[in-house]
C-alpha cells in the first residue's frame, strides 16, 4: 500500500468505532465550521420541451401565496394518471418560482409506482437531514425521531420541497414541515385525499392535454426535422393515437422525427395496426385506458429500433435500481461499455431512456414497467439470469475497490465470478469512493435483493459484507439490517460457517452503532462462536474488540478490559498485527479513562507507525491522538504536544469533521497545560464550531461543558457560567425528546 497519507478525506476503517475510546458510531464527513447555514438545491432537470399548462402554472402560483406574516406551511398534491406530465409540470414551475425559495429546495422521488420497492420515509428524512447539514451520527435511525429533527431543522426556512410519485398519504405524511414558510409539492397518480381533509392541502388533478397543446408538443419535437410538411389534422390524429399523454406524445413525435422522409398518415397507419388500439381507446375510463394505451406507443416505437438497442432497453427493465450509467448497462447487457453508450443514445433519442446528469440515465416507471414484461417475454430465463448475475458481479467489483479507497480494512471478501470480464475501477482516493456510494446506494440495496431472490447466494454474502465498509461509516442503519439479513440467509443455506460469522460481526456492529446492545451482544457471540469452532484467531479478536465496546458502553469497564486482552491474545497468536493494534489501542484508551496511563503509553507503544505503515490513516490518526492523551496524562505536555499536532495536521487532511473536532479538543487541553491560553481557546472554539453545524447536540453540549472547564481555569467564570447554561438547555432538550 501508499506508505504516505492521502491527500482527500478519509472515513476509516471498520474498527473505527472500536477505537474511539469515548467516542461511539461510525466515521463521517462533517460540513466545515464556517458554514453557517447548508442551502440546498436538490432540484431535478426540468424538462427540455414543455407546452402550455399555463392554468396549472397559475393553479401553483395561487396555491402557495400567502400574506405578510404568514408563515404556515402550503401543502399542494398535484395527481393524474401515469405519464400525464405531473412531474415535468412540478419541475417546469420549481425553476421558474426558483427565486421564492432563498434557504433551498429538496426533492426526492418516492417511486411509488415503480417496480421495485418504495422510497421508504426513514431513508428519505436520512436524506434530507444530510441535505440540511445535520451529520449523519446525529440522524435517528427512528422514523418519529428523524421526522421531528426534520421539522425542527425546516422550522424558519423558506424552503421547497418536492415529493414526486408518492404512493399514498402515509409515505407522505413523515416528510411534513410542522411550521416555517415552506411550500411542499406532492405528485401522484392517486388523489391523496387524506392530506387533503387532514392536512389541508390544496389538490391540483392533471388531466391528458388539450387536443390543441398536444399537437403544438408533436409540432414543436418533430416538425423542424421532417421532410413533409404535416397538416394539423395528421398531426392530431396522431396526437389521438398518442392518447394526449404526453410522455406518449413524446414518443410518438421522436418517432415521427426518426422517419423524415415517411408521410405521417403511412406512421398512423403502422401505429394503428398494433395490437388492442382500438380496443383500448373505445374504452370508458380515458384516463385508465391511456396508460395502457400508451403501451401501444411504446411497442411501436421499440420495433423501429436496432435489436441490440431493444435487447438493452428490456434488461433495463430488470435493473435492480431506479437510474444506472452507460458502465452498468454495459454490464447487464454483456457488451463493451463504447457500445452500450451508443445503444442508450439511440433510446434517449427515441425517450424511452432519460439522461439525468452526471452520465447516469433512468426510466419513466411506465416505460421500466413495460421493458420489464417485455424482458419477461422476449428474453429467456438463463438470459435474464445471466444479465442480473454480471450486473451483480460488477457492484461487487466497484464496491470492493472503493473499499480499497476508502482506506477500509474490511477486505475478506472478495468479487467472485465474471467480476474480471469488467475493468478494474480507479476512485479518485476516499472522497471518490464516498461518492460513489453515494450515488450508487440504491442500485447497491436493490443488487443484494435481487441476487438474494434469484438465489445467487455466494454473490449476495460476498456483496452485502463488502457494503459494510460503507454502511457503518455513513450509520445508514435500513440499509444495513436489510442487506445483513439477505447475506445471512444466502450463507446459511450454503452452509458456510466463516461467511456466517463475518455477517453475525455485521449485525453486531449495526446492533451496536445504533444502540441496540444486548442484541450486538448476542450476534457477536455467536460470531464468536462459530470462528472458535472454525480455528478463526483473527475473527475471535474482532468479536472480542466490539464486544468489549458494548460492555464499556454499559459500564461493564473490567469486563471490558478482559474482553480487550483476550483479543491481543488471539490476535497475537494468529499473528495478526493490525487485530492486535486494535486489541492495544482499545486497551490503552480504557486505561487512560482509569488514569492508568503509563500503562496506556507502554500499549501505544508503535501503533500509530504499524496502521500508517497499512495506510490505515484515520486509525493512525487516532493512535496519534491517544498518545498525546497519554503522555497529557503522565504530565508531559510538551510531548503530548507534538502527537496532538500531528494528530490534528492528520485530520484536517483526512478531511473528517468528528474526529478534527476531537483531536481539536485533546490539542487545546495540551495547550491549556503548556498555558497558552489564547491557542487553546482558539482551538476548542473550532471544535465546538463544528460540532455546531453538524447538528449534534449532544456533542455541542459535551463542547460547550469542555469550553466551560477552560474558561474557569482562565478566570473567565462569567463566560464559563453561559456556557454551563447552553449545555444545560441543550442536554434538556434532548431530554425531552
Amino acid at each position: 500500500m501508499n506508505s504516505q497519507p492521502p491527500r482527500q478525506e478519509v472515513s476509516g476503517s471498520p474498527h473505527a468505532a472500536v477505537q474511539a475510546g469515548n467516542i461511539y458510531g461510525g466515521v463521517h464527513i462533517a460540513a466545515p465550521p464556517d458554514v453557517a447555514r447548508v442551502v440546498p438545491v436538490e432540484l431535478a432537470l426540468a424538462p427540455r420541451v414543455f407546452v402550455n399548462r399555463d392554468a396549472e402554472q397559475r393553479a401553483l402560483d395561487t396555491a402557495v401565496e400567502r400574506g405578510d406574516g404568514d408563515t404556515r406551511p402550503r401543502l399542494v398534491v398535484v395527481d393524474g394518471t401515469a405519464g400525464v406530465g405531473k412531474t415535468a409540470l412540478v419541475l417546469h414551475w420549481a425553476h421558474r418560482a426558483f427565486f421564492r425559495y432563498p434557504d433551498g429546495q429538496l426533492y426526492v422521488d418516492l417511486r411509488g409506482f415503480d417496480p421495485r420497492p418504495p422510497t421508504a420515509p426513514v431513508e428519505v428524512l436520512w436524506r434530507f437531514l444530510r441535505s440540511l447539514g445535520v451529520d449523519p451520527l446525529a440522524v435517528p435511525h427512528d422514523l418519529e425521531e428523524s421526522s421531528a429533527l426534520f421539522r425542527s431543522r425546516a422550522a424558519g426556512r423558506r424552503m421547497l420541497i418536492v415529493l414526486d410519485n408518492a404512493a399514498d398519504a402515509a409515505q407522505v405524511r413523515p416528510l411534513l414541515p410542522g411550521t416555517g414558510a415552506c411550500d411542499v409539492i406532492v405528485t401522484s397518480r392517486n388523489a391523496l385525499q387524506r392530506l387533503v381533509t387532514r392536512e389541508g392541502a390544496h389538490r391540483l388533478t392533471l388531466g391528458l392535454l388539450p387536443r390543441r397543446e398536444a399537437v403544438m408538443l408533436l409540432t414543436e419535437v418533430s416538425a423542424p426535422l421532417r421532410a413533409h410538411a404535416d397538416t394539423p389534422d395528421q398531426l392530431g390524429a396522431l396526437a389521438d393515437l398518442c392518447v394526449r399523454l404526453p410522455l406518449a406524445l413524446q414518443i410518438g413525435a421522436e418517432r415521427a422525427a426518426a422517419d423524415p422522409n415517411r408521410t405521417l398518415p403511412d406512421l398512423i397507419a403502422e401505429l394503428r395496426q398494433e395490437p388492442r388500439r382500438w380496443e383500448l381507446l373505445s374504452a370508458d375510463d380515458a384516463d385508465g385506458d391511456a396508460t395502457e394505451a400508451a403501451r401501444s406507443v411504446f411497442a411501436w416505437s421499440l420495433r423501429r429500433l436496432p435489436s441490440e438497442s431493444a435487447r438493452l432497453f428490456r434488461l433495463l427493465g430488470l435493473h435492480p435500481g431506479p437510474d444506472f450509467t452507460s458502465a452498468s448497462a454495459a454490464a447487464a447487457a454483456g457488451v463493451a461499455e463504447a457500445d452500450a453508450r451508443r445503444q442508450l443514445g439511440v433510446l434517449k433519442d427515441a425517450h424511452l431512456v432519460q439522461e439525468i446528469g452526471g452520465g447516469r440515465y433512468q426510466m419513466h416507471d411506465l416505460l421500466r414497467g413495460f421493458a420489464a414484461e417485455r424482458c419477461i417475454r422476449d428474453e429467456t430465463a438463463q438470459d435474464r439470469l445471466q444479465a442480473l448475475t454480471r450486473t451483480v458481479d460488477w457492484y461487487t467489483l466497484h464496491c470492493h475497490a472503493a473499499a480499497v479507497a476508502l482506506g477500509s480494512d474490511n477486505l475478506r471478501p472478495t468479487p467472485c465470478g465474471q467480476a474480471w470480464l469488467f475493468a478494474t475501477p480507479a476512485f479518485d482516493g476516499p472522497s471518490g469512493a464516498r461518492a460513489w456510494f453515494e450515488r450508487e446506494r440504491a442500485n447497491l440495496r436493490g443488487a443484494v435483493r435481487d441476487a438474494a431472490e434469484a438465489g445467487l447466494d455466494e454473490r449476495t454474502w460476498r456483496l452485502a459484507t463488502l457494503l459494510m465498509s460503507f454502511y457503518e461509516v455513513e450509520n445508514t442503519f435500513a440499509d444495513w439490517f436489510a442487506a445483513n439479513e439477505h447475506a445471512l440467509s444466502a450463507a446459511r443455506r450454503l452452509g458456510d460457517r466463516g461467511a456466517q460469522a463475518l455477517i453475525l460481526e455485521s449485525l453486531g456492529k449495526a446492533c451496536r452503532q445504533s444502540g441496540r446492545n444486548e442484541e450486538a451482544a448476542s450476534f457477536l457471540i455467536e460470531s464468536f462462536d462459530i470462528r472458535k469452532e472454525i480455528g478463526d484467531l483473527a475473527g475471535q479478536a474482532r468479536a472480542l474488540l466490539i464486544l468489549g465496546l458494548v460492555d464499556w458502553a454499559a459500564g461493564r469497564l473490567e469486563d471490558a478490559s478482559e474482553r480487550f486482552g483476550r483479543a491481543e491474545l488471539s490476535a497475537a497468536q494468529d499473528r495478526a498485527d493490525v487485530e492486535q493494534a486494535y486489541s492495544r489501542l482499545s486497551l490503552a484508551a480504557l486505561a487512560n479513562t482509569q488514569a492508568r496511563h503509563a500503562d496506556a503509553l507502554v500499549l501505544l507503544d508503535d501503533v500509530a507507525a504499524l496502521f500508517g505503515s497499512r495506510g490505515l490513516w484515520f486509525d493512525e490518526q487516532r493512535a496519534l491522538q491517544d498518545t498525546s492523551t497519554t503522555l497529557r496524562g503522565l504530565g508531559r505536555p510538551a510531548e503530548a504536544w507534538a502527537n496532538a499536532e500531528l494528530s490534528v495536521a492528520r485530520a484536517r487532511v483526512l478531511d473528517n469533521g468528528m474526529y478534527l473536532a476531537q483531536a481539536l479538543r485533546e490539542a487545546a487541553f495540551v495547550q491549556a497545560d503548556l498555558g497558552a491560553w489564547d491557542a487553546a481557546d482558539g482551538l476548542l472554539g473550532e471544535a465546538l464550531g463544528i460540532q455546531q453545524v453538524a447538528g449534534d447536540r449532544r456533542r455541542e453540549a459535551a463542547a460547550h461543558e469542555d469550553m466551560a472547564g477552560l474558561c474557569e481555569r482562565m478566570g473567565r467564570l462569567d463566560r464559563a457560567a453561559e456556557c454551563r447554561r447552553v449545555a444545560a438547555r441543550l442536554t434538556a432538550e434532548l431530554d425531552r425528546e
